[in-house]
């Protein structure tokens, strides 16, 4: 079971000296990959290749690569990667409700937690913060989660980690990237095997 080479297309590089191949491979499974590679020594200095997956709207119906070369020395990205706040598991429970829930939705499930008797009877929400209690303290009783609750709502705005916080940040980095990739994209060029 080894991948063979199916096709190989080229197309001419922007100095017209070389040309830019696209070779698909296909294995004995009938899956496939393609690699996209520049011949030209000249163009292979200044450019590099970058791939766009396009993927449909059913993951049964696939996807297609467009291939485009972007010059080497165009800055990257520096808002591409959403930062990750990770709790530590020895973390009180109440600090991570402040940096996983947002204080309107804490509000929310205080209330519906104070209007049950049982954990159990809860849906939504609501159940995945027992959820989220049972996994990190070992215990989904209803009166130390309320505890909890009341607690990161009374710490909430003192945290400049809080899920609020973040989510802010994480909106202005995704504009900022969109912002960037409109950008770059005026200085790619578009390789039409």
């Amino acid at each position: 079971m080894s991948w063979e080479e199916m096709s190989k297309k080229e197309v001419k590089c922007p100095c017209k000296k070389g040309v830019v191949t696209l070779t698909t491979y296909g294995d004995d499974w009938n899956r496939f990959k393609e690699s996209a590679s520049i011949e030209c020594p000249d163009c292979k200095k200044k450019y590099e290749i970058l791939e766009k997956t396009h993927h449909r709207l059913m993951a049964s119906d696939g996807s297609w690569t467009e291939y485009f070369l972007i010059p080497k020395d165009y800055p990257k990205s520096e808002y591409s990667l959403m930062e990750i706040i990770s709790v530590p598991k020895d973390a009180p429970f109440y600090v991570y409700l402040i940096k996983t829930y947002l204080k309107k939705d804490l509000a929310d499930i205080l209330e519906e937690y104070r209007s049950i008797t049982r954990v159990k009877d809860l849906r939504g929400m609501p159940s995945r913060l027992a959820k989220d209690s049972k996994e990190r303290t070992g215990s989904a009783i209803r009166e130390a989660i309320i505890e909890n609750i009341c607690m990161a709502l009374e710490h909430y705005d003192e945290d400049p980690s809080n899920r609020e916080i973040t989510n802010a940040i994480d909106i202005e980095r995704e504009a900022k990237q969109k912002e960037y990739l409109k950008e770059r994209d005026k200085h790619l060029i578009k390789l039409d095997f």
